[in-house]
């Protein structure tokens, strides 16, 4: 009686017909290109080869050869070439999976169990490389005819979207490591004006990849998320490492140079495969914190807390802003206010930072208790000024049309 692999190698061409007739019945692009004579014949041609070399190879528990991979990479880049796209590669992919086990179900009989777990342990082990193949042809051609920054932004979103398939296939494209850990960085450009066009925005990646390892790209004309990779052996409490927080600050303070506009960045980190979350942190935070001219720092929710809370508390938002409209006479009160806390109430420092005389800042912060009956520096007083001074910062005021 012959041999499970004999008896698949000898049906081959018959079951590679019905997946021929399948693909196109439940792939719209398949079916298109399965119209024209010569791709459906080489499409059934390429079927037979796979499902014969696979029971030649596994009845002898050997890995496909270089050229059997050259001709599955090849095909990969014909269907690549020929307009079928990223979903109905994957949908291909998971119908050929599916078939190859229902084949093997049909053939087996009682007595096969031993060449069946052989062939499903061969198909786990051995039979990746030439998925890897295929899936290889198809993204290099596939690639060929879009800008690098574009893909990158692609592998991005996908990476964005939690668990989607399509992040792995954009990685082998591009041939980039997918990493467990990354900081989510979202900068947010804080001024009003008119949207930056796509080209600007295409020009803007283009330069700031070429800065870092980051992966990025604009998910709004005033908002840029970029993806940082970090070791899991440098975080701080909030899983946050410091070289890719110093590599954030660096491409937040490029995209400021190369926009000339102010910028917030928020940062959170996030696991692949769970990066979703830490995005919509990110976003939160970068609407909440200052928005400076020169960066000097990406914010975390350490750093923003308050502020973070408030955002979602109208009636001490209202407050807070009641607090800012008196200060809005100053001039310059809350400018001070935001010198005196980032050097940590040290008034020669925040002097020296503001270009003023001490006594002039003394008057200024007298100024304030005058105006808002706080203290700048008792407890009180800081808790409340400085969440009014990062508020007024944010612009989420100003945008909703407070006179703060």
């Amino acid at each position: 009686m012959e041999s499970l692999f004999t008896l698949w190698h000898r049906k081959a061409e018959f079951y590679a017909r019905r997946a021929v007739d399948i693909y196109a019945a439940r792939i719209p692009e398949y079916a298109r290109i399965a119209e024209n004579a010569d791709i459906r014949s080489a499409m059934l041609d390429f079927m037979i080869f796979v499902r014969r070399r696979t029971a030649e190879l596994a009845a002898l528990d050997q890995p496909f050869a270089p050229e059997d991979l050259d001709v599955m990479a090849e095909m990969g880049r014909l269907r690549g070439t020929g307009g079928i796209t990223l979903p109905a590669h994957r949908h291909a992919l998971t119908l050929h999976t599916s078939l190859t086990l229902q084949e093997i179900s049909e053939l087996s009989r009682p007595h096969d169990f031993e060449e069946i777990r052989r062939l499903v342990g061969w198909l786990s082990s051995r039979g990746e490389a030439g998925y890897q193949a295929y899936s290889g042809g198809f993204m290099d051609a596939r690639d060929a005819v879009q800008p690098a920054g574009l893909r990158i932004q692609q592998l991005t979103e996908a990476l964005l979207r939690n668990d989607d398939p399509a992040a792995a296939d954009h990685a082998l494209g591009l041939r980039m490591p997918l990493h467990d850990s990354y900081l989510v960085t979202v900068v947010r450009i804080g001024e009003r004006r008119p949207p930056l066009p796509e080209r600007v925005q295409a020009g803007i990646v283009r330069e700031l990849l070429g800065t870092g390892q980051a992966l990025m790209r604009f998910t709004a004309p005033d908002e840029l998320v970029m993806l940082i990779p970090q070791p899991d052996d440098n975080g701080d409490a909030a899983g946050i490492g410091t070289r890719a927080r110093e590599q954030a600050l660096t491409l937040t303070r490029r995209l400021g140079e190369l926009t000339g506009l102010r910028c917030a960045a928020g940062v959170a980190e996030g696991r692949r495969g769970r990066l979703a979350e830490a995005f919509a942190q990110a976003r939160q935070i970068s609407r909440v914190a200052p928005v400076r001219a020169d960066a000097d720092t990406v914010h975390q929710l350490a750093d923003v807390f308050v502020e973070f809370g408030v955002a979602g508390t109208p009636p001490i938002d209202e407050w807070l802003s009641s607090i800012a409209e008196r200060l809005a006479p100053g001039p310059d009160l809350v400018v001070t206010l935001d010198a005196y806390y980032r050097h940590d109430l040290h008034r020669l420092r925040t002097a020296a930072a503001l270009h003023i005389h001490p006594r002039t800042l003394d008057y200024r912060l007298q100024r304030v208790r005058q105006a808002t009956g706080l203290d700048p520096a008792s407890v009180h007083g800081i808790r409340a000024l400085s969440a009014v001074v990062t508020r007024v910062l944010s612009g989420v005021w100003r945008e909703r049309g407070s006179s703060a």
